[in-house]
């Protein structure tokens, strides 16, 4: 699922939840992204839908509108979000989107550094804890990174999760 040149990151994070493991959704489409975004913009808290983007809460409550959660909490810390991962699974975030992070390495590392250039949601889909790293999957198609993904530091998440990060983790997933 690529996103393309829309703004519609939050629709695409929530569709690769949807068909991520360990309970995949049947049928989710590039149209099934666009249609979550298109909603998250109508249920989010900004007034009309003549703007870019819309928050990683909308994009959940129209994924829970189709029936397929049922119940999602929030990590607020980096340690939160660790056990949530590993226990529960993917987990969808919104942060700060730096220079840094536009480009994977050649071993998909990607760092916070640089300008920030915007918001962006993606989803979080593993963690190592013994190298320190989140397994990250992207909306940019399978040629960003490394087939799609990228990995971060936990210090790099704690701080993105610092800096008004949100971490939505469904708890009950349905198809």
């Amino acid at each position: 699922l690529d996103q393309g040149s829309t703004p519609a990151c939050t629709g695409f994070s929530v569709a690769h939840e949807a068909i991520a493991r360990p309970m995949v959704v049947p049928n989710v489409t590039r149209a099934t992204a666009l249609a979550l975004y298109k909603r998250a913009q109508k249920l989010d808290e900004w007034p009309g839908e003549n703007y870019d983007g819309s928050s990683v809460l909308a994009a959940i409550k129209a994924g829970a509108e189709k029936g397929w959660y049922p119940e999602y909490r929030w990590a607020t810390t980096e340690a939160d979000l660790a056990l949530a991962v590993g226990y529960k699974g993917p987990a969808v975030l919104g942060v700060t989107w730096y220079d840094g992070m536009y480009e994977a390495d050649a071993k998909g590392l990607i760092q916070v550094s640089g300008s920030v250039l915007g918001g962006h949601a993606i989803l979080c889909n593993g963690i190592n804890i013994k190298a320190g790293l989140y397994r990250l999957h992207n909306s940019w198609g399978l040629g960003w990174g490394v087939k799609g993904d990228c990995f971060i530091s936990r210090k790099d998440m704690a701080r993105l999760l610092a800096e008004d990060g949100e971490a939505c983790i469904p708890v009950k997933r349905a198809k």
